[in-house]
């Protein structure tokens, strides 16, 4: 991929009982992002889901992704493209059981 056109950034870290943000970048003016969502636990699934945000200042939210779950040792891929928010959030939490996780976003400008 090339980065010079684009953003990247990354999290990890364990689930708890309560949803947690995993992951935040802002999405506008950018052209697409994409999340990979990673269980990198053994043995127990999870949850994820994603908002994004019409005001900078958090005022306004939508659940782009509602809850998933994410098995152990799975991944699911989220695209947002042309989107006249301003910034998504990623948000993690155990389903079975605490776990590990992992986040990646990439960001391509228009």
């Amino acid at each position: 991929m090339d980065l010079l056109h684009g953003i990247q950034d990354s999290a990890t870290g364990t689930t708890t009982g309560s949803y947690v943000n995993a992951l935040q970048m802002a999405i506008s003016p950018i052209k697409s992002t994409s999340f990979v969502i990673k269980n990198t636990g053994g043995a127990e699934s999870m949850y994820y889901k994603v908002l994004i945000y019409r005001n900078a200042d958090g005022s306004y939210s939508e659940e782009y992704v509602t809850e998933t779950s994410i098995a152990a040792g799975g991944q699911d891929e989220v695209n947002i493209n042309d989107t006249p928010h301003t910034k998504a959030i990623v948000q993690v939490k155990s389903n079975s059981g605490a776990t590990t996780y992992g986040v990646e976003g990439v960001q391509l400008r228009g």
